[in-house]
């Protein structure tokens, strides 16, 4: 008996191994960013509705373009509002 609980205890090591590593294989970057930096990027801050990621932009070059576009447009003067005013009167 002795010698076939000896054989069983790497193949029982063997498939805990597995199962640990297709959980972890398991998990999406949204769901490891939470885990490890407590970022919950699947829910909207501002309403708490689900929140879809539709890309992952992960070049260097294209990552400083996309934020170098967004300074610009934050450096750049707004549009002036136009004063409030009231609907135009109803004609009867």
């Amino acid at each position: 008996m002795r010698f076939f609980c000896r054989r069983l205890l790497p193949l029982s090591a063997l498939l805990l191994f597995n199962m640990i590593a297709q959980r972890y294989a398991a998990m999406s970057w949204a769901q490891r960013l939470k885990r490890v930096f407590k970022i919950d990027i699947e829910t909207c801050e501002q309403c708490g509705g689900a929140v879809k990621v539709i890309a992952c932009i992960e070049e260097p070059e294209v990552v400083k373009r996309i934020l170098d576009h967004l300074q610009n447009r934050s450096e750049s003067p707004q549009p002036a509002s136009h004063p409030v005013r009231a609907p135009p009167p109803h004609p009867e």
